[in-house]
């Protein structure tokens, strides 16, 4: 990893670390690998947003089922539109149910950490 990626990697799983509890976590920002960077568990059986498209409600029945500790998006990122579309357009019933349940927000550059009202400081 090159020492600028490594920096945020770090700074990113701090930021984590220090706000939500242990568990999944959900990564509405397309980038699959940071579930290994951060040692953290994806909920569902997507990995990219793209891919969840179709399957919203299984997607939100997977967070219902076992709640991640956090969710990371990266609104109005490259890495949120790919494409061209943002993840708010593509997956509109799962960022619906994202910002009812995870209210709380924390923002570190481009990232965006969605928690739930009791988090690791349990405020």
């Amino acid at each position: 990893v090159p020492a600028d990626e490594l920096a945020e990697l770090r700074s990113l799983r701090a930021l984590v670390e220090a706000n939500a509890k242990p568990g999944g976590m959900l990564d509405l920002s397309n980038r699959p690998a940071l579930y290994f960077f951060l040692d953290r568990v994806n909920p569902t059986r997507f990995y990219q947003v793209p891919m969840m498209e179709f399957f919203q409600d299984e997607v939100i029945a997977d967070l219902k089922r076992t709640p991640p500790a956090c969710v990371l998006l990266q609104p109005g990122s490259p890495a949120d539109a790919p494409d061209g579309r943002s993840s708010e357009s593509r997956i509109p019933r799962v960022r619906a149910y994202v910002t009812e349940h995870f209210p709380r927000t924390i923002r570190a550059g481009e990232d965006v950490l969605a928690l739930p009202l009791t988090s690791r400081t349990g405020t």
